[in-house]
């Protein structure tokens, strides 16, 4: 009992040692070469003063732990990973922070997005001084971009970014859109609030799954067929009267079309996968059979269920997930060989690089991939990701994963709902997302590491008897 007292009074001393008497201030860190690299600070404390800020203004946080207020940074491992800030004038000079992937900027003080930093992932942006978004071509590896209350007027310069996935521009200067150009993985697309009175596609937009253009002045809008994941469609607040002159877009299965002087949806019937309609006005015909699709509730409530319904039927519908293990764990591995590094720390989550070869697996098991004494890395999440091959039989990986689809919708509705209706426990999903690998080819793979303690275990077996010769790669 002592010496568990013991334990407990070490761990609370620990956090209490490492949580107090830390300066978060930027200017100190930057003075502190332990905090933050040499080349980063240099960068930064140019930039802050091309631009009239003062590191005084600003907050230091690490990962997990998200940005601090207006003013701040994020830094991992001594590199600067997103700054927030007002006011900015240029983006020149952040280039230079090699490890700079995201960028939220409010009043941005600059016409254009020149000197973007090519290695941005992800960037935020809001001022009525931005006029176009020319130079964000430079951002090759641009994943995300937002932009409200600017006075944009053309999406045109995003279309030549090839890993762009989400395109949310709102509150800005938009009037005419046509998408001539192919976005091959674009996904999410919002052009809410604006001035939209023409919108069209007219290329290729092979992953796009959501489309929003409320609130704009919109009549109809014109379509291809090259959308084959478009599953939604939101028009609420537009000028729209007869959908007539919409052709069917055959993959959609949800539109909202609330806030239009519309008074006949039988134009819907042509839409073959079609499930849902948002729409709350007085219909000419109220017993058009269309009219059954018509989703009549339509508050918070409901709307976060139908978005958290949305992105879990999503998730199964992209990946192997099964609720348990086809057998229990108690296999044997032979000839196992380990190359393994691992990192462990109190900022970020532990991280695990190397090899590992099997000449033999027999059944499913838990194989022992790294280990640690110190009480304050028990239980912490390990993602192994890398490179799989198995010569003969075929291999399968589990990742053991927890989805609560209530929290994730609460990102795309305007009044998320924080308690989980106590009857949609069906909206978390718990089991194994299956990575397979088969003879001869090699699969690119990621799963959670099974912590027990200081144990971190990997789970893998055969799909059915053994399988031999076979190597992990991973970092």
């Amino acid at each position: 009992m002592k010496q568990a007292f013991r334990v407990l009074i070490m761990v609370f001393g620990l956090g209490q040692l490492f949580s107090c008497g830390q300066n978060n201030q930027l200017s100190a860190w930057l003075e502190n070469d332990k905090k933050l690299s040499q080349q980063d600070s240099t960068a930064l404390s140019k930039w802050l003063l091309d631009n009239d800020l003062t590191a005084e203004d600003f907050k230091v946080s690490e990962p997990p732990k998200g940005h601090s207020g207006e003013f701040s940074v994020v830094v991992s491992g001594q590199h600067i990973q997103s700054i927030r800030a007002k006011g900015v004038k240029s983006l020149k000079g952040l280039s230079q922070l090699a490890e700079l992937t995201s960028l939220d900027f409010k009043n941005f003080k600059q016409t254009d997005l020149s000197d973007c930093p090519p290695q941005l992932k992800l960037l935020g942006i809001a001022g009525d001084e931005l006029l176009t978004l020319d130079g964000v071509q430079n951002c090759k590896q641009l994943e995300q971009i937002k932009t409200v209350h600017s006075a944009v007027s053309s999406l045109e310069p995003l279309l030549d970014l090839p890993k762009l996935t989400s395109i949310k521009i709102n509150f800005s200067q938009l009037s005419t859109v046509e998408i001539g150009r192919s976005a091959p993985l674009l996904k999410f697309l919002d052009l809410s609030h604006n001035q939209i009175n023409h919108f069209a596609i007219h290329a290729e937009l092979p992953q796009l799954e959501i489309l929003v253009l409320d609130d704009n002045q919109l009549t109809s809008w014109k379509h291809n067929q090259n959308t084959p994941l478009l599953v939604a469609i939101s028009v609420k607040n537009n000028r729209i009267q007869d959908l007539t002159t919409v052709a069917p877009i055959n993959s959609v299965k949800r539109i909202s079309l609330s806030g239009n002087p519309l008074h006949d949806l039988t134009a819907l019937t042509d839409w073959p996968n079609l499930k849902s309609i948002d729409f709350k006005d007085k219909l000419a015909d109220s017993s058009a059979p269309i009219n059954r699709k018509i989703r009549h509730a339509n508050g918070p409530l409901e709307l976060q269920l139908a978005e958290a319904e949305y992105l879990k039927q999503k998730y199964l519908a992209n990946s192997d997930f099964i609720e348990s293990l086809p057998e229990k764990t108690g296999g044997q591995a032979y000839g196992v060989g380990k190359n393994i590094s691992s990192h462990f720390n109190l900022h970020n989550n532990p991280t695990v690089s190397g090899s590992i070869k099997i000449d033999d697996l027999n059944g499913l098991m838990r194989l022992p991939v790294v280990s640690t004494d110190d009480l304050l890395q028990y239980h912490r999440k390990i993602v192994m990701r890398g490179q799989a091959s198995v010569k003969q039989g075929s291999l399968n990986i589990y990742s053991p994963t927890e989805i609560d689809f209530w929290d994730m919708a609460k990102l795309f509705v305007d009044t998320p709902i924080k308690q989980r209706p106590k009857d949609r426990d069906d909206l978390v999903i718990k089991g194994f997302i299956v990575n397979r690998v088969s003879p001869g080819e090699t699969v690119e793979f990621s799963t959670n590491l099974v912590a027990i303690a200081g144990k971190y275990l990997l789970l893998l077996g055969p799909e059915q008897g053994e399988a031999s010769d076979i190597h992990l790669e991973f970092e």
